[in-house]
């Protein structure tokens, strides 16, 4: 029997603060991770103030926001499984990684299992999931058209549904979500870069699938049935 090992994997732009409590939290729960990668998107140079937990982290520095999907991309690439990828402002509970890796286990013909939606009801799928092997070879990495964040989880949740691939929402697997933290401390200028982007983003979802998500019209990307 192969044991896998567990990695938390999150890309960060500013909040590092909070960043120090979810690999804090995740390194106080029930089963241990046996490491950390961090996308470092911002300017900050960061280190982990716990000894432990820095020993423990890889950090890509790359000098650039590589965004959400980029950053994803590259652990499913270069880090072994299991790769929990999280937002870096949610505070894992003490059984969450426990459970969700259980529940990892247990659905290994889906393609995303994923942390139960939190108590406000909303879909929170990728701000905590792990993208299974099958999962990454019938529906693929993300998009990285969909930069630097925004509708690349509609896009990916469009493909599982038309590849008849599903996402699992393992229960007994909640966290404490910071909701908003990172734009809530953007500059006036970050901001409207952001919401710059976010229309960019949406304009492409629009001509990738024919309609904005859950109002989509094409079955094929761009409306072009491979040859």
């Amino acid at each position: 029997m192969i044991i896998l090992k567990v990695y938390v994997c999150l890309p960060v732009f500013n909040g590092y603060d909070l960043l120090d409590i979810a690999l804090t939290s995740a390194e106080n729960g029930t089963l241990k991770p046996d490491g950390y990668y961090v996308a470092n998107n911002g300017l900050e140079d960061w280190v982990h103030p716990d000894k432990v937990i820095a020993d423990k982290t890889i950090i890509y520095n790359s000098g650039q926001n590589l965004g959400c999907s980029k950053s994803w991309n590259l652990f499913i690439k270069d880090v072994p499984q299991i790769r929990i990828i999280i937002n870096n402002d949610i505070e894992f509970h003490s059984y969450t990684i426990e459970n969700l890796v259980k529940a990892y286990n247990e659905n290994q013909d889906c393609a995303i299992v994923a942390s139960e939606y939190n108590s406000i009801g909303s879909d929170e799928t990728f701000s905590c999931f792990i993208l299974t092997d099958k999962g990454i070879e019938e529906v693929g990495l993300f998009d990285e058209g969909f930069t630097p964040a925004y509708y690349e989880d509609c896009d990916y949740q469009r493909r599982c549904l038309l590849k008849d691939m599903k996402i699992i929402h393992a229960p007994n697997t909640g966290y404490f979500h910071h909701h908003c933290a990172t734009t809530h401390r953007f500059t006036p200028e970050q901001l409207q870069s952001h919401y710059s982007a976010t229309h960019k983003n949406s304009v492409y979802y629009v001509e990738k699938w024919g309609g904005m998500p859950r109002e989509e019209t094409f079955i094929y990307p761009f409306n072009k049935k491979p040859e």
